[in-house]
């Protein structure tokens, strides 16, 4: 898998981290419905105050998201939502 575009849904990229296992994330906050993803990225639309944990496909189209006040509270839900591994972010931008 290859590094994400600069911008997903037309939010930019702060850091990104792939799956070598399958990361996955909850389904309506249900345990029992885990869905698998390629990777997750942490991205900020420009203006907002307001960051997302995006789960993508392996071509980074995003197939669900949701918002944390920061990239820290983003980062401690991408690693409650990932099983089997612990997510390495690779830094793109520092905001």
């Amino acid at each position: 898998m290859i590094a994400p575009p600069t911008h997903l849904d037309g939010a930019r990229v702060l850091r990104y981290a792939i799956s070598r296992h399958g990361c996955f994330y909850l389904v309506g906050n249900q345990a029992q419905e885990w869905v698998p993803v390629a990777a997750m990225a942490i991205c900020r639309y420009d203006g907002s105050d307001v960051f997302y944990l995006f789960k993508c496909a392996p071509d980074w189209d995003v197939m669900h998201d949701d918002d944390h006040a920061s990239v820290d509270e983003a980062m401690q839900a991408a690693a409650r939502q990932a099983e089997r591994e612990t997510p390495q972010w690779i830094i793109v931008s520092g905001d």
